[in-house]
């Protein structure tokens, strides 16, 4: 089955397999084969009297894609097919092997010629045939993807070939990378950096097909790439967690993420546009872009309702003082350093807007 963006989610099993392909936008010189192994099977079903006996396709394996030129013949897209799947089976097994068209809703496609009283065969990819199979899709072949069944016994027959072997598959030498760096990722899950948070934030994003922009160039709506830049750094720096994932219209999660900020020492200056040379260039070399922590706000509970709380300190002209104060409602505390209270440490998975000051204000 192909799932088109039509498709709901929700029919899609816990258990299925959803296999996804790369392919290159369509072009005329090409045809794009998505191919699947089947074998034919008897099995009971319900007709309008009652279960019958019918013979049915039942698939197994991974489907695969392949492409040829529109310039091939038959001869060759069957040879080309064949070379993919001659991995899994011996040479013994090529006279099994029947390849019958189909169209995206699994029935047969009739379009090859055939010998009176073999009306079956009109579906079936000639082996031996050196005509352009383009004469036989007809004109357009090209605009679609094509799909085959490789069918692997013959209507009655015992398959002959092990259907696990078409679900084996070799992984890529990037595939071992990628484990451990989703392995790694998984342990650091519940924390980040405010350093990746803003990473994160000023990356390029490929806008969908929801949000697409329209280019004043060529006059159409382009899915663009949108990037957040920092311009111009403030004295106060005010930095808002997202603390809440939308899920749907009735429920937003709450993020316990820890985010792990510094309290001294925030370098901003990696995280800004840089425009070197202008006399409007943000990035002074006199005043560097370091911002120390002197505020930040909790939130405890979930969307709708919960518990505020702060820590602050206080700062002026010579910079800031060394004790912190928790605001809890009407109480005021002192916690010194922070370390070692009741509330933990200053930043905690808690933390929902941070305030930062300058060191050296412009």
């Amino acid at each position: 089955e192909i799932l088109d963006r039509t498709k709901k989610i929700s029919t899609v099993r816990q258990n299925d397999v959803i296999v996804a392909y790369s392919v290159d936008p369509y072009e005329n010189q090409f045809i794009h084969v998505v191919a699947t192994n089947a074998f034919w099977v008897e099995q009971d079903v319900e007709t309008e009297n009652g279960k019958e006996q019918q013979m049915v396709i039942e698939k197994f394996g991974f489907p695969f894609l392949a492409s040829f030129e529109v310039e091939s013949t038959c001869k060759q897209v069957w040879e080309h097919l064949w070379d993919q799947v001659s991995c899994f089976v011996d040479d013994s097994k090529r006279d099994l092997l029947s390849i019958r068209l189909m169209d995206n809703t699994n029935k047969v496609r009739n379009v090859f010629p055939y010998a009176e009283g073999d009306e079956e065969m009109a579906s079936i990819l000639p082996r031996e045939d050196d005509e352009l199979i383009a004469k036989y899709l007809g004109e357009g072949c090209a605009d679609t993807f094509l799909f085959v069944a490789l069918e692997w016994n013959k209507k009655g027959a015992k398959l002959e070939v092990e259907k696990s072997v078409f679900s084996n598959f070799t992984n890529h030498p990037s595939m071992a990378a990628e484990v451990e760096k989703q392995k790694k990722a998984s342990q650091d899950l519940r924390t980040v950096s405010l350093d990746q948070c803003l990473e994160t934030f000023t990356r390029p994003e490929r806008l969908d097909e929801n949000n697409m922009w329209y280019c004043n160039r060529c006059k159409e709506h382009v899915q663009a790439l949108k990037t957040m830049e920092l311009w111009r750094l403030p004295n106060i720096l005010v930095v808002h967690l997202k603390r809440f994932e939308f899920k749907n219209t009735f429920r937003r999660d709450k993020l316990e993420t820890f985010v792990d900020c510094p309290q001294e020492g925030l370098d901003m200056a990696r995280h800004c546009a840089s425009y070197k040379g202008r006399r409007d260039s943000f990035i002074v070399d006199k005043i560097p872009a370091e911002y120390d922590l002197f505020g930040v706000i909790n939130h405890y509970g979930r969307l709708g309702f919960g518990h505020y709380t702060a820590f602050a300190r206080r700062f002026d002209e010579d910079g800031l003082s060394s004790p912190w104060y928790l605001f809890d409602d009407a109480g005021v505390q002192n916690v010194g350093d922070g370390k070692g209270t009741r509330m933990g440490n200053i930043v905690t998975p808690a933390a929902y807007v941070l305030f930062y000051r300058r060191r050296a204000f412009t």
